[in-house]
């Protein structure tokens, strides 16, 4: 079996269009074109249709996660702002952080804390609840300590880890 060339097909196509009557024609034309409109409607419309409609019906919640995000961004800038302007210096630094260590009862956690000598300092912790090393880490921030470098090393006992830490005046 050959495969016809496109102008054999071509002259096939115009040879059982040419025996058709006038009547036959039209209804062909018209059968073909409610089947092209099926065909898209089926394959282009209704897809976009739905697509649109499940868009439609998720927007007020992206709208309002977007509001709530916004809502975090400034509240996040208004407490990163809150720590500007403290000076912490090299030798102010490691009493500062030894002091917020003893007001959290922390002390006995952190297994050491090395001045680095370029006004920071590294601090080597025990395990302890991850929220808690975050709330300190939070209210050295408000004490104007700038975390540079942080690795969170996590216990086996859920919810527990061991922080080794780099802190920093916020002059850096």
């Amino acid at each position: 079996m050959a495969i016809e060339t496109t102008a054999g097909l071509r002259g096939r196509f115009q040879a059982f269009w040419r025996g058709r009557s006038e009547r036959e024609r039209s209804l062909l034309g018209v059968a073909a074109a409610v089947m092209v409109f099926g065909v898209l409607y089926g394959l282009v419309y209704a897809p976009l249709e739905r697509a649109h409609a499940r868009l439609e019906q998720r927007l007020p919640v992206l709208r309002a996660e977007h509001r709530m995000m916004t809502a975090q961004v400034a509240e996040i800038e208004r407490l990163l702002g809150q720590g500007r302007g403290v000076a912490i210096t090299e030798g102010t630094l490691l009493r500062t952080v030894e002091a917020s260590a003893l007001a959290h009862d922390l002390r006995d956690q952190i297994q050491s804390l090395v001045p680095l000598g370029d006004d920071s300092v590294r601090v080597l912790t025990r395990e302890a609840p991850l929220e808690t090393w975050i709330h300190w880490l939070f209210e050295l921030r408000g004490r104007g300590v700038n975390v540079q470098s942080c690795r969170i090393v996590v216990a086996m006992q859920p919810g527990q880890a061991s922080l080794e830490a780099v802190l920093g005046g916020s002059g850096r």
